[in-house]
């Protein structure tokens, strides 16, 4: 059985081999919250999760979120990761969005990240939320699918200029 949990020591060496696979694959990981940064020093990151005020946090300009690790009941084993942004500022209204995940290389095609979803949309209801907005690359058709089966609603297409790609931005209402 899956479930979402919040990141713990326990998950230290798994976390850093999860970054690892995924930057070997295509050198980018969403929704890790800058695990990837911090990967020689897991535990500052668990710090800054655990402290919205944490001087890293403030210099960096997060809002407030939650952050999971989809996992098998009973294993350590890291499927995805899921980051869950309370509220958008001006950068996330446009580009983020209230959500961002991966999965797993060797995962993925296999229905994770649209059951991760499924369990972030219940954690986004419990916060009181009752839209979240998500954004994907217009060329990631797994992403694209993943927030369609969730009943995701194109709003528009922006350009983000940063990494000269186009973003579709979706709607799932709660």
């Amino acid at each position: 059985m899956l479930k979402l949990v919040k990141p713990q020591i326990i998950h230290k060496e798994d976390a850093i081999n999860y970054v690892r696979e995924c930057l070997s694959i295509n050198g980018e990981i969403h929704g890790d919250r800058l695990l990837e940064k911090y990967v020689d020093n897991y535990e500052l990151w668990l710090d800054m999760l655990d402290n919205p005020n944490h001087e890293e946090n403030i210099k960096l300009g997060y809002v407030k979120d939650s952050m999971y690790f989809l996992i098998e009941e009973n294993h350590s084993n890291i499927i995805g990761m899921i980051n869950i942004r309370h509220v958008l500022n001006e950068y996330l209204n446009l580009y983020g969005g209230n959500i961002g995940y991966s999965i797993r290389p060797n995962k993925r095609k296999q229905g994770y990240a649209t059951k991760m979803l499924s369990f972030a949309l219940d954690e986004c209801k419990s916060l009181g939320l009752n839209k979240v907005l998500i954004t994907c690359s217009k060329e990631n058709t797994g992403s694209r699918k993943t927030i369609l089966n969730n009943g995701g609603i194109l709003k528009n297409v922006v350009y983000y200029e940063k990494d000269n790609e186009y973003l579709e931005r979706y709607f799932i209402y709660l």
